[in-house]
């Protein structure tokens, strides 16, 4: 068996596990590039991303209540879990976050400006409240989404850490609509989600404390 550590080599795994003249390199690529993207929403311990301070999300500006996805630093973000504001560089207060409908509820005046405390995703928009009085790094706990693999050499955790999870996908894909073979479309879709599995469970281990705590109800 090769050793996948980019995708070339992906891909030759690939053509070499379903040898069909009806499959080529195109279509290979076409499945990796879609298995990945259904699964790069989701967190696992490799494409976590924690705040920096350093390289924040973007800066407010004082009056401003929105801030679209092309105002932010980065164009790779496919899931925020939490916001962090700071303020004078130094402290640091997570975000609460809310609905649209309970910030407009709530913001019922653009007049009230202060350090922002609350915040909601909506159309495409980070919106703050209160509406920021002064230049506040945003920083983020979330998700990032990788530079999509091109050229073959090119590799990324999708190539290692979850290489086994994205290679049974892409087959199931390729059988499913390109080969119309549905017992092995199912078959890889099961080991995909044999890979998915072991990926959640070591995203819960790393993350775990290791400890158990015995409560008493007397």
């Amino acid at each position: 068996m090769s050793v996948i550590s980019n995708y070339g080599s992906m891909q030759a795994r690939i053509a070499a596990d379903i040898t069909n003249s009806q499959v080529g390199t195109a279509d290979v690529q076409n499945a990796i590039q879609d298995a990945i993207a259904e699964y790069e929403r989701e967190s696992f311990y490799f494409n976590e991303v924690i705040y920096d301070i350093n390289n924040p999300l973007f800066v407010t500006v004082v009056g401003q209540e929105y801030y679209p996805d092309s105002a932010l630093a980065t164009q790779t973000l496919p899931y925020i879990a939490d916001l962090v504001i700071v303020q004078g560089g130094v402290n640091r207060y997570t975000l609460r976050r809310w609905t649209q409908g309970w910030m407009t509820d709530t913001a019922v005046t653009q007049t009230w400006r202060g350090l922002s405390t609350d915040w909601c995703y909506t159309a495409e928009n980070i919106r703050l409240y209160p509406i920021p009085d002064n230049n506040y790094q945003i920083c983020l706990d979330g998700v990032t989404r990788f530079t999509n693999l091109s050229g073959t050499a090119d590799t990324n955790c999708w190539m290692t850490d979850a290489e086994y999870m994205v290679r049974q996908r892409a087959q199931a894909i390729i059988y499913g609509t390109l080969l119309r073979n549905k017992p092995m479309a199912d078959s890889c879709n099961t080991e995909a989600q044999r890979g998915w599995v072991k990926l959640k469970g070591e995203t819960a281990m790393r993350k775990s404390s290791g400890k158990v705590r015995i409560r008493s109800y007397f």
